[in-house]
């Protein structure tokens, strides 16, 4: 791959665009299609291809404006005034737009024919003015799939590695090749009439442009990249036993020395060889050191065949003349950076980086970035529909959506907020502060704070490190019953005059109507029981959430565990209800689970592994129903249905 004139070798810098959520402005532009860019409104179908599916639109009702939706079937809804927002299953990104999963890799045969891929089995494409979702379109890709490496030769011949096996797009449609099983690495060079070079758990192979070729020889346990020279001979970096080294497809090694390294990768071609980074140094396969005191970005290179193009790792974007390595400055967003995974050297102009949280940032035709779109590297902990939308996060945020976020540099995490009935919202964080936007309430009560409930702006309970406590509107008492010893409480929920907290070793505390409390329940080497629902208050009914595992309450104290869900370790963080039989649960790994009978749980695909923190909705009016969840990386998901 020959440079473009356009690539330039001063320093440039990447540029913030506004901001990327546009919640207000998702409007009814959804359009039944089918065609190569994967057409608005198609979830892909069990073939591979892009289709099916209707818009949404903007909700009704009277509980505040709400942002568009997406029926079970959408793929792609467009926004007010540009851009795009993808749906999964029904749930919409709200933010970041268009997604918010990490992407791992970025690969283009041109600046309008450009795909990235990720977690959540993300797969996008870009037609030079927006973004589509092809998510879901490589059969046997689930919610916690990765596809690490997307390559390619032509618009249509594009490869992706899956650890489902090795898939090829032909322009219309995704489709499995061959019988690789698990495929680790891809790469391709148009030399020799197309070639491309397929790494998998059993070893190396190069295919021809029709994806024909021998079997993989070798394996390659410590596989780290693949790459091709200029002549089209394809080359492995493996690490293995703390050494990197590089090797032909059929093992036989390259280069007369290696570097001892607790890790390695990238590699790429230059006229002087293959070059490989390592523990912040880029090394030649010959041993010798081509720069060292660089960070350690050891996560993707695109370069063309004089060795020009892009290095990034970490939250650093470095390019590649020869030798010289020039840092190029990253913007910060909300004040953090975001880690840079996948890069791609356009030869037209127009290359493109990928990264955390969905971040996209692309090159301009005169060498300047610009952030085009992605999540802030910001957690949000809880939210509020009473009355419009209100997300709190991280540095004391206070966000209404549709206005200006409020947040301090110097605050804590804002765990919960909770709006009284005379519309003030009231909020807790970390730093132990109980207190309103405009700063009014007691300010600090103690240890670390984690929930609030309330029934006025003088009657609420706040749960944290040192118990649970009660502000009357001048003073905040703790409660004796519940003693600080019980250890950390981490959510709490009221109903009909009842109360109820949960905490650490499986504590749940119960407050009567008469103001009585009791410990309910708790185990001394328990679970943590992160989230609660108070369902009915007489009849003392409801649910909490412990690890994977969704637990019915009844009779004010007869604990029942449900089947776990969730895969590895993914576990709940927080439940929320709108009446027996439909209930909601979120965690980690996207997780999202759904109780339509009072007694169990079934999960339910959401397309993301970011950590869900917590689920709220409202009614809307003629049956149908909106949740707000959020989580990392400033996500927002919406998903709108009828019961």
């Amino acid at each position: 791959m020959s440079r473009p004139a356009g690539l330039g070798l001063a320093l440039v810098a990447l540029v913030a665009a506004p901001a990327c959520f546009d919640f207000q402005g998702l409007i009814d532009d959804c359009t039944r299609s089918r065609g190569t860019d994967g057409g608005l409104c198609g979830t892909p179908d069990d073939g591979g291809a892009a289709g099916g599916g209707s818009g949404g639109g903007t909700g009704g009702g009277s509980a505040g404006p709400i942002a568009a939706y997406c029926d079970a079937g959408a793929a792609t809804l467009r926004l007010d005034g540009g851009g795009t927002a993808f749906c999964f299953n029904g749930f919409l990104w709200a933010s970041p737009t268009p997604q918010g999963n990490e992407l791992n890799t970025v690969w283009g045969s041109a600046p309008n024919d450009v795909w990235a891929a990720g977690y959540g089995s993300m797969l996008m494409h870009f037609d030079g003015v927006e973004w589509t979702s092809w998510q879901g379109a490589i059969p046997g890709s689930g919610a916690l799939r990765t596809l690490d490496v997307v390559a390619g030769l032509s618009p249509t011949n594009v490869l992706v590695a899956a650890v489902t096996g090795l898939y090829a797009f032909d322009g219309s449609r995704w489709s499995k090749v061959g019988a690789y099983g698990v495929v680790r690495g891809v790469a391709t060079t148009p030399a020799a009439g197309g070639r491309i070079a397929v790494v998998t758990e059993n070893g190396c192979t190069v295919l021809d442009a029709g994806h024909s070729g021998p079997a993989p020889t070798r394996p390659f346990p410590g596989y780290k990249d693949v790459a091709f020279d200029s002549s089209g001979e394809a080359a492995v970096l493996d690490w293995s036993a703390f050494d990197c080294a590089v090797y032909t497809c059929s093992g036989v090694r390259l280069g007369g020395s290696s570097i001892d390294a607790g890790g390695c990768g990238p590699m790429w071609w230059t006229p002087d060889g293959f070059q490989f980074a390592a523990n912040g140094v880029v090394t030649r396969i010959d041993g010798g050191e081509v720069v060292t005191g660089l960070p350690p970005l050891n996560h993707n290179a695109s370069a063309f065949d004089d060795g020009t193009g892009w290095l990034v790792g970490g939250t650093e974007l470095r390019e590649l003349p020869l030798g010289t390595f020039t840092q190029v400055d990253y913007p910060s967003t909300l004040s953090l950076s975001q880690e840079l995974e996948g890069v791609w050297a356009s030869p037209d102009g127009g290359s493109w980086v990928v990264g955390y949280s969905g971040l996209l940032v692309r090159q301009a035709s005169d060498g300047t970035w610009a952030q085009q779109s992605g999540g802030a590297n910001v957690e949000l902990f809880g939210a509020s529909v009473d009355e419009g939308d209100v997300v709190v996060g991280r540095d004391d945020l206070f966000w209404r959506l549709g206005s200006d976020p409020q947040s301090d540099p110097a605050g804590s995490a804002v765990r919960d907020v909770w709006r009284s009935p005379t519309g003030v919202y009231w909020m807790v964080n970390e730093g132990g502060r109980l207190f309103t936007p405009d700063g009014g309430g007691p300010g600090d009560v103690g240890g670390e704070l984690h929930g609030l409930w309330g029934t006025s702006d003088t009657d609420l309970f706040v749960v944290g490190d040192d118990g649970v406590g009660h502000w009357d509107g001048g003073t905040v008492s703790w409660v004796p019953e519940v003693p600080a010893d019980a250890g950390t409480f981490w959510k709490v929920h009221g109903r009909d005059g009842w109360l109820w907290a949960v905490g650490d070793s499986a504590t749940l505390a119960e407050r009567d109507p008469a103001g009585q409390w009791r410990l309910v329940h708790r185990e001394a080497s328990g679970s943590i029981y992160s989230g609660v629902w108070l369902e009915d208050g007489d009849a003392g009914t409801g649910w909490v959430v412990a690890g994977n595992t969704p637990i019915r309450v009844s009779a004010h104290g007869t604990l029942t565990p449900t089947a776990g869900l969730g895969t590895g370790n993914a576990g709940f963080f927080d439940v929320w209800g709108f009446d027996p039989n439909d209930v909601w649960a979120v965690g980690s790994d996207g997780l999202i689970a759904h109780s339509t009978n009072g007694s169990s749980f079934v999960a339910v695909e959401s397309g993301t592994r970011t950590f869900l923190e917590r689920v709220r909705g409202r009614e809307l009016g003629g049956g149908w129903r909106e949740l707000l969840i959020v989580g990392q990386s400033g996500t927002i998901l919406r998903y709108r249905y009828q019961r």
